[in-house]
Order: structure tokens, then C-alpha cells, then sequence
């Protein structure tokens, strides 16, 4: 398990044996989606022996929430001083429409990133790109009720849906069998 493997590398970290021989061979340590790491991975990032140190991720893309106060081993490693950050810019798998709804939420809920609008990214979108709507609800019934209400609308031409031009997209588990439970009383 991920559990075991965090584990066992604390282990090998505390042993000055193995310790000197990792850092005698000058790895490079190299993490991706930086922003979902949490405290056990922060600690082995700190301890590990490496000439060098890369990391990649987007502080407005974490899923855990233990993150979300700016303690994650992505804010840290900004503010470090010398450390060199590059922002990317270009997005080559959505549409515009969807990088500006997104950056407009994480703007308007997430004030504490920083996010501005010169950080928005672009895309090479086209004139059929998906449309995105933004709406609010007084619960996550109330929302998902309102969300299958826009599907049935928008695949809907003529007298026939077009279901597998849509989708649907939530975080938790529990939200997606909600919304199936939902669908499946509206025969969707």
C-alpha cells in the first residue's frame, strides 16, 4: 500500500548507511501534482538527499483538504528563496470556455491563492467549445437537481437526447452516487 511504501522510505531515511549511499549517488528528486502530497510525503521531500529538487502542481488544483490552508509542500517550496518558478500558461486539453469558469471560481472562492486574471490560462479553443455555466443552489440537491434539469435541455434535439455529448464531473464519491440516483429517477 502507499501507506507501507511511505513507511518503509521514513525506515531507509533514518538509516546512516543507506542515507549516505543515496546521497552519495546525487539523485534528483522529481514530484508531480505537488499539491496533493501530504505531511508523511512533506517529510520524506525534506529528508531526502537530492542535488536537485523539481516539483510540479497548482496550488488551486488540490483535492485534499488538508492543503487548502497554504502549508503544502507546493507553497513551501515557493517561498523558498532562490527557488525559480514557472508558470505555464497554455492549456492543450480544454476549451477556453472551461480555463475561464475555472480561474473565475477559484478567484471567487479561493481569494487566498492569489489568483489573477493575467494567470488564466489560454487555450487554441474553437467556435464549438463546450459551454460553461456557473449557477447557485442552496444545497448539493438542490444543485444536482438543477444540473440534471440543463442536461435533459442541452442533450435534447428534436425528440431524442444526445447523452454522450455531456458530462459530469464531481470530486466525491458520495456525489456520484447521489447524482446516480438522480439520474436513474429521471430515467436518464
Amino acid at each position: 500500500t502507499t501507506a507501507d511504501l511511505v513507511e518503509l522510505t521514513h525506515q531507509i531515511l533514518k538509516m546512516p548507511e543507506l542515507y549516505a549511499k543515496i546521497e552519495q549517488a546525487g539523485f534528483y528528486l522529481s514530484i508531480d501534482e505537488a499539491q496533493d502530497l501530504g505531511p508523511e510525503e512533506h517529510a520524506i521531500y525534506d529528508k531526502f538527499p537530492a542535488r536537485q529538487k523539481y516539483i510540479v502542481g497548482d496550488p488551486a488544483q488540490s483535492v485534499f483538504r488538508f492543503q487548502d490552508q497554504g502549508n503544502s509542500l507546493l507553497n513551501r517550496f515557493m517561498k523558498k528563496p532562490g527557488v525559480r518558478i514557472i508558470n505555464l500558461l497554455e492549456n492543450y486539453r480544454s476549451f477556453q470556455p472551461i480555463c475561464t469558469a475555472a480561474y473565475q471560481l477559484i478567484r471567487e472562492h479561493r481569494p487566498d491563492l492569489g489568483v489573477t486574471q493575467q494567470m488564466s490560462m489560454r487555450t487554441a479553443s474553437d467556435p464549438s467549445a463546450p459551454m460553461v455555466l456557473s449557477w447557485r443552489t442552496r444545497d448539493l440537491t438542490d444543485q444536482m437537481t438543477y444540473l440534471i434539469k440543463l442536461l435533459r435541455h442541452y442533450c435534447q434535439v428534436g425528440r431524442e437526447y444526445y447523452w454522450n455529448q455531456a458530462a459530469l464531473i464531481y470530486l466525491e464519491d458520495s456525489q456520484g452516487r447521489q447524482l446516480e440516483g438522480l439520474l436513474r429517477t429521471g430515467n436518464i
